[in-house]
């Protein structure tokens, strides 16, 4: 169980170059159009938060559910002596 935990990456936290990488590649995904640039610059800051937060959530329920796999083998291990 520990295994697949770590193959599905739960065992890592993203670090802050690898956060900084992924906004940058959303921030380069953009049309280019200064109008819809400026247009939307309120909608923008909105969604920037709102990934902020889904990112954080995220990563919270990464962690969560590693303990709980450490944990639910932590308790096998001993259960099993």
């Amino acid at each position: 169980m520990v295994n697949v935990a770590r193959v599905m990456h739960l065992d890592r936290e993203r670090t802050w170059r690898e956060k900084k990488m992924s906004a940058g590649n959303r921030r380069s995904n953009n049309s280019g159009d200064v109008s819809e640039v400026v247009g939307s610059v309120s909608l923008g800051r909105s969604q920037k938060s709102k990934d902020i937060e889904k990112e954080r959530t995220r990563e919270e329920w990464k962690r969560t559910i590693w303990w709980e796999v450490m944990f639910y083998d932590l308790y096998e291990v001993v259960a099993s002596h």
